[in-house]
């Protein structure tokens, strides 16, 4: 469990509501889906924090800088926000990074993922890691989809279609339920752009 004060807030970005959770060092620790109503996201920050064991935090006026961090990170990449991994295992914490680096109007397999982490049959595991994923949007586990190239899960009530929203907002096309196959990052692209990370 994190024993360190977590204050969380709400924002509205455009017509979507955001909650945010981050500590005294301005680190994320978790935010929410984009939401409909703040009651909407704060209801999905609370399963996030839930999950990462984080029992204990209090409400606190947006703080200008993990705002602006936010919102620079909602539109050019997590290298514009610092998170926080701490109580994050291990594996989940691989599959987040891996998740990181697949670019904007492309997609990979929850198979792929398990492969460039050299564990081929753990597409499963790679799956409830995402699930689990503190920071939707941020870091994009949208852009992580079935070998059938149909959309698999997303967070919440209407996850489903929120993940086809964000995909076809990056440019990626969707027929029939799937992602058309010219938007597949190969996976040796994915293995390759793993071996580039320090």
């Amino acid at each position: 469990m994190i024993e360190i004060p977590v204050k969380i807030s709400t924002i509205k970005l455009g017509s979507n509501w955001f909650s945010l959770a981050f500590d005294h060092d301005l680190r994320l620790i978790a935010n929410s889906i984009p939401s409909t109503s703040p009651e909407e996201s704060r209801r999905s920050l609370t399963i996030s924090l839930a999950a990462r064991r984080i029992k204990e935090y209090f409400e606190s006026v947006p703080d200008p800088t993990i705002v602006e961090q936010f919102t620079s990170a909602l539109n050019s990449g997590i290298k514009n926000i610092r998170l926080s991994y701490y109580g994050i295992p291990q594996f989940q914490k691989q599959v987040l990074i891996m998740t990181t680096m697949i670019p904007k109007g492309r997609v990979a397999t929850y198979r792929s993922i398990a492969a460039a982490l050299g564990k081929p049959n753990a597409q499963r595991a790679v799956g409830n890691a995402l699930a689990r994923n503190p920071f939707p949007v941020i870091i994009p586990c949208h852009r992580v989809i079935r070998s059938d190239l149909s959309l698999g899960g997303y967070s919440g009530a209407h996850g489903k279609k929120i993940k086809e929203i964000l995909l076809i907002r990056e440019g990626v096309k969707i027929q029939n339920g799937k992602v058309m196959e010219k938007f597949l990052l190969a996976s040796d692209m994915l293995s390759y752009r793993s071996s580039l990370c320090p």
